[in-house]
């Protein structure tokens, strides 16, 4: 298989919030890996190349010894890029994001 990505990805899960503004649908799930160029997760609702979606990415940062440092949230504009139907994998590409402060603990 011919590997078509410009950057590597990192297996990283972070929770992740898909909605479409379009048809007002939401989803909950996990990314299966992400770069800076976009994500892939698992997706309970069937989309299309080319839709464009609301994200909220959340990732736990980690210090050395495995401790939790902070959370980090991203709020995103996706286009959906490939996609395997309903309940399977979705390929999207961030167009534009803002980083949501999150209060201290």
């Amino acid at each position: 298989m011919i590997e078509r990505r410009r950057l590597p990805r990192l297996q990283i899960r972070c929770a992740v919030s898909l909605w479409k503004p379009s048809d007002g649908t939401f989803i909950r799930t996990v990314t299966d890996n992400l770069n800076s160029d976009g994500f892939s997760c698992l997706a309970s609702k069937s989309y299309q190349p080319g839709d464009e979606l609301q994200a909220i990415l959340e990732v736990t940062l980690r210090i050395g010894n495995g401790r939790r440092k902070a959370d980090l949230a991203l709020q995103c504009r996706v286009e959906v890029v490939r996609t395997g139907g309903c309940h399977s994998g979705v390929a999207c590409r961030i167009t534009d994001y803002m980083v949501i402060p999150r209060p201290e603990a």
